[in-house]
């Protein structure tokens, strides 16, 4: 019964499942039963505590009340189902049976095989039928309809001719007058005569018993009973009831040890006990019965003998122990349950913990190294343009340094050529030398002049050329560098991609493995206390095994010692017959030698008939106890098939769990390598864009890299001219990066 309850409760749940609110209608929360109703008595022990008698303050009504407490939710479906059960048709009818029997059905099996019984056989009946009346036979039958669907509803079983039928309280009475009356008899007989007297049959009224015995009269108070249905109530009366009880007296045993016996026509002459019972106060007085009978009350307790032959067994009792040490070791299994349950939920939430410390980390330690990486980058470009500047400032200062040689070479051969017209001018006669100086003077000036200007444009054009071509360098060197830092960027990047999908991938297995260690640990739970309660159950079926072999022993003793004494006077009566049969018939004809005769061969046939009664009695004997090892042997088997049956499933149900963890779990890790190719592409598309953009910028200003110029004054030699006051500056083109 709590396995399979286990089974739904533990490997259906899950932390992150949702609690539904279940809608109870017939529960009423934020009300106070003790305002309406009032606990006048005990009525025994529940399922859930104790069972309180509970009467309604203003209704009057009695009923059954359980006080228990909740702690969470979850206990409310504890009591829920126990509701549920109670408010079936078919428990009412149940208990009807029990009311009927003494006994539920299927009260001497255990409650794993009832459950199973249930569910594969027809609904009980009564085990005699004919000894009820057709309309409550027919009630029974109309309540215990297997389909729901088909079952009468309350309203159609209130109308049947049982319940809506007004009912004679004679038999009530009668019964409450015997549970009520104060009766005291005791006989003082031998033990062993006592005890057949009571296996025969008790207190049979005959004349030799109550010659034996000493009768007396007790007083009974009827008290008024109060029913909750329809049926008339019973008045309050005083009625006298004679009751007849035979007390065996040993020297152990003391007059407070009484065996009673209302059931005077009995046929297996089973002993009935009641537990001990004060009388209530003073007895009422006697009416219609002999003044001269005693009527003082006596106190009646019920006899427990010492030695292990005659014990006497309760088996409500006994049933309710077994299913107290069932709900007991439930209990326990479901304080086991979640224990472990709890113990599950702090490891997933421990491994979650960990993996967000660990992802936490991860990045922490890869934007640190990012973060050094990028100011690297920045320091190694800040010390390259610092040395371009100074590259440049250097290589300006030489390449002018050059020029200005070169162009005062150049001006020196100007100042010759002008020199060597001066003399050429010279030789020449005296009235064309001055026209011929002032022609050629001012050609040759204007073709210096020209020459210059080319000159120093050359000068600039080789000194910006120079500039570029080092600007370019730098560039292209600026370029590689940050090239060089956005592919180690880059490259961290994916390192830190590949850890962080690395401990996802950890986190999943570890996940994994969580879950099937859980499901393991649940299971080898299941299994231990499926071991403890199949050790339980077989127990119980021993140990009522034990208690039909030793009631079927004690019968047998009980009739083993009857035997002689019953063959005794059947042989004494039969011989007593056969005398009297040999007087009337004509024993006078015969001698006294001959009726020796007859009555020793009589005797002899006698014995023969004493000695193969006794021989059929070992037989039956034999069998009967060859029987019940059958059929002992036979619960014990059927028990342990079924148990077997519910180990299978179990090892099945723990496959099909594993296999379905695995399944989920490659399920699982598929998406997540599927997510993880696409997150991967979609990096390696950023890069490839960061790259390209890269190129394209750098390309664009290596091709437009031309650095803007500035004037340097580059001081000329002085030339002779006319037109000139002396010296003259020429301008040079250098690059703006010089100061």
């Amino acid at each position: 019964m709590p396995l399979f309850s286990n089974l739904k409760k533990v490997f259906h749940k899950s932390a992150v499942d949702t609690k539904r609110q279940q809608t109870i209608h017939h529960i009423r929360k934020n009300a106070n039963p003790k305002d309406l109703w009032q606990i006048v008595g005990e009525l025994g022990d529940g399922a859930f505590g104790k069972v309180y008698k509970a009467q309604h303050k203003e209704k009057q009504i009695l009923a059954a009340a359980k006080i228990c407490e909740l702690e969470d939710e979850e206990d409310l479906s504890d009591f829920t189902i126990e509701i549920d059960i109670l408010s079936e048709l078919g428990r009412k009818c149940i208990t009807l049976i029990e009311f009927a029997q003494m006994e539920p059905p299927h009260h001497e099996m255990l409650p794993m095989r009832v459950l199973l019984k249930i569910q594969k056989s027809e609904p009980p009946k009564l085990n005699q039928p004919e000894k009820w009346s057709r309309s409550f036979n027919e009630f029974i039958a109309s309540c215990l309809v297997k389909d729901p669907q088909q079952r009468p509803t309350a309203s159609r079983l209130l109308e049947h001719s049982f319940i809506n039928r007004v009912l004679d309280s004679k038999s009530i009475r009668d019964l409450l007058l015997e549970y009520k009356a104060e009766v005291v008899e005791e006989t003082l007989e031998d033990a062993e005569d006592a005890l057949d007297d009571v296996s025969e049959g008790g207190l049979s009224g005959s004349h030799s018993s109550r010659n034996s015995s000493i009768s007396a009269l007790g007083t009974v108070k009827l008290e008024g009973v109060q029913n909750n249905s329809d049926s008339p109530s019973i008045a309050r009366k005083e009625p006298h009831v004679l009751m007849r009880v035979k007390a065996i007296h040993k020297s152990s045993v003391s007059l407070d040890r009484l065996s009673l016996d209302f059931d005077s026509s009995s046929e297996s002459g089973s002993l009935r006990r009641r537990e001990k019972r004060r009388a209530p106060a003073p007895p009422i007085p006697v009416s219609q019965v002999d003044s001269k009978m005693p009527t003082n009350p006596a106190e009646i307790k019920s006899r427990k003998p010492d030695s292990d032959e005659g014990k006497l067994y309760d088996n409500h009792v006994l049933r309710k122990q077994e299913l107290r040490e069932l709900k007991v070791l439930q209990a326990q299994e479901h304080k086991e349950f979640r224990d472990l349950a709890l113990r599950a939920q702090l490891a997933r939430d421990q491994l979650e913990r960990k993996f967000e410390h660990d992802k936490a980390t991860l990045t922490r330690q890869y934007d640190i190294e990012l973060e050094n990486t990028i100011r690297a980058q920045e320091m190694q470009v800040e010390r390259a343009e610092q040395q371009l500047e100074t590259d440049l400032r250097l290589q300006s200062r030489r390449i002018r340094a050059v020029q200005e040689v070169e162009l005062k070479q150049f001006m020196e051969g100007l100042k010759h050529e002008m020199k060597q017209m001066k003399q050429d001018v010279d030789h020449m006669s005296k009235d064309k030398r001055k026209e011929a100086m002032k022609t050629r003077k001012d050609n040759m000036e204007k073709d210096q002049v020209d020459r210059e200007k080319a000159f120093l444009g050359k000068l600039n054009d080789k000194h910006e050329k120079a500039m570029k071509t080092i600007n370019e360098k730098h560039r292209e060197k600026i370029a590689n560098i940050k090239k060089q830092f956005l592919q180690k960027k880059q490259q961290l990047l994916r390192s830190r991609e590949a850890a962080i999908s690395e401990l996802e991938e950890k986190h999943i297995h570890d996940k994994h493995q969580l879950a099937t260690q859980e499901d393991k640990d649940t299971f080898h739970l299941h299994k231990q206390h499926m071991l403890v309660r199949h050790k339980k159950e077989i127990g119980q079926v021993k140990r009522m095994n034990v208690r039909r072999e030793e009631k079927l022993l004690k019968a047998l003793e009980i009739e083993k010692r009857q035997l002689p004494k019953r063959i005794r006077a059947e042989r004494d009566a039969r011989e007593t017959m056969y005398l009297e049969s040999r007087r009337i018939s004509g024993g006078n004809i015969l001698n006294s030698e001959q009726e020796k005769e007859h009555l020793k061969r009589f005797q002899e046939q006698e014995n023969k008939r004493y000695k193969a009664e006794q021989e059929r009695w070992r037989s039956k004997q034999l069998r009967q106890s060859e029987d019940t090892r059958q059929v002992s042997e036979a619960a014990v088997k059927e028990l342990e098939s079924a148990q077997n049956e519910k180990r299978r499933l179990l090892m099945e149900h723990e496959m099909q769990k594993l296999k379905q963890q695995e399944e989920e779990y490659n399920r699982e890790l598929s998406e997540w390598r599927a997510l993880l190719k696409s997150r991967k592409q979609r990096l390696e598309d950023e890069f490839a864009k960061q790259l390209a953009e890269h190129e394209k910028f750098y390309g664009m200003s290596l091709r437009s890299n031309t650095p803007a110029a500035q004037t340097v004054e580059l001081r000329v030699p002085d030339r002779p001219s006319s037109g000139s006051s002396g010296s003259s500056a020429l301008s040079l083109q250098s690059d703006s990066l010089i100061p």
